[in-house]
This record gives C-alpha cells, sequence and structure tokens, in this order.
C-alpha cells in the first residue's frame, strides 16, 4: 500500500471516528433531555366519571370539565339528600373533599340540616336538572334542580334550588373549597348582572312616575 493512500485512508477514518464520536454525545444529550422532562411531567390519568357518561381526565393540579361537573354533581344529591339516617355516612364522603378552612362549618351545617328535618318530620330530596360552570371563575360550579320536601302525610312541596360551589384540584384529589345554596336559579354574573339592570330600570322608571305625578 503506497503511503499516500494510508495516509488518505487514516485521516478519513479519523474525521469519521470524530464525526461519530460528536454524534454520540448529541444523542446523549438528547436522550437526557428527553428523560428529565418525561420524569418532570405530571402524570395525567384517564377516568370515567361516575356520575357522567364521558371520558374525563385529571393530573396534579387540574381536571377536564367532566370530572369536576362530576364531583359537583357528587356534592349536591348528598347534600340535597340528607336525613336523619344517612347523615353520619354523607359526613364521611363529604369530609375527605373538604378544604380545612370550611370542614368544621360544613359538618356543623350538615348536623343542623338533619337536626332539623328530625324535629320537623319530614324528608327531602334533590334530582340535578343542570349544572354549569362559571366562565369567569371556572373553579365555580353551579348545581341547579328540583328540592322537595314530603312532611309525615306525605304531602309534596318542590322547589328549584341550587348548589353553588368552588372545586380545585390538589395533587389529583377534589378539594371544595366553598358551598352555598339558596332556592331559585344560579346566581351567575351574568344573571346578577341582568337583575341589576332590571332593578335599575324599576327605580328609573319609579322617579318617573313620581316626577309626572
Amino acid at each position: 500500500m503506497k503511503a499516500g493512500n494510508f495516509k488518505k485512508t487514516f485521516n478519513g477514518l479519523y474525521s469519521e471516528n470524530t464525526y461519530l464520536k460528536w454524534l454520540v454525545i448529541v444523542l446523549g444529550f438528547v436522550v437526557l433531555l428527553m428523560t428529565w422532562k418525561v420524569l418532570s411531567k405530571d402524570t395525567i390519568v384517564t377516568i370515567v366519571p361516575p356520575t357522567l357518561a364521558e371520558q374525563g381526565w385529571v393530573d396534579r393540579q387540574k381536571a377536564s370539565e367532566s370530572y369536576m361537573e362530576s364531583w359537583a354533581l357528587y356534592v349536591a344529591y348528598l347534600l340535597g339528600n340528607a336525613n336523619p339516617k344517612n347523615g353520619n355516612l354523607i359526613k364521611t364522603a363529604l369530609t375527605p373533599l373538604l378544604d380545612k378552612n370550611i370542614a368544621a362549618d360544613i359538618l356543623a351545617a350538615v348536623d343542623d340540616q338533619i337536626n332539623q328535618i328530625r324535629r320537623d318530620g319530614v324528608r327531602i330530596s334533590f334530582e340535578a336538572k343542570s349544572i354549569l360552570q362559571d366562565k369567569r371563575s371556572p373553579s365555580k360550579y353551579y348545581v341547579f334542580g328540583d328540592s322537595s320536601v314530603t312532611g309525615n302525610a306525605e304531602n309534596k312541596i318542590t322547589s328549584k334550588r341550587t348548589y353553588e360551589m368552588e372545586l380545585e384540584i390538589r395533587n389529583y384529589q377534589p378539594v371544595l373549597t366553598s358551598i352555598k345554596t339558596y332556592a331559585g336559579q344560579p346566581k351567575t354574573p351574568e344573571a346578577l348582572e341582568r337583575e341589576k339592570r332590571m332593578s335599575d330600570r324599576k327605580q328609573e322608571m319609579r322617579k318617573k312616575q313620581g316626577i309626572e305625578q
């Protein structure tokens, strides 16, 4: 073999070896970066909510709307169907969901409601008709439906009722941070704004009528 050809072949092999070394280093860096991304990314769990017929998901700090609606519906049914027989069961089911800042007040309110039902000798029930998410405060949900009170004489009174609550996801778990219930339609920001406009118009009409008189 001629010395010139050998030198060319050796130089070619050396250059190729250097290129392969850098390629291995770059690939190793890419693998490390991808591994870090995989390990640092929150796990997403795909589930089917118990009270809705569509698929949902939850990760460490957030969840799909269907999943959150499922829990809102669950809480409304628990509170709307409380009675002396299932009171302790409802409190046991609610306790893991309650934020520590409201837990004592909510559980005391459940006790008060059950004691009132026992004193009045009635049965209450709640049937949800719709679930709304507050578009301005996505963690707030409104469960609206029919609330019924049945007395000993089996006379039944049905009225419209809303359960308004705020739900968050903390470390994959739903947490109830506030809840209140009231008669009538959901008091969404849009509904409150409509009421205010109507109230303002009525006041203006009264003022005009007073001036004309």
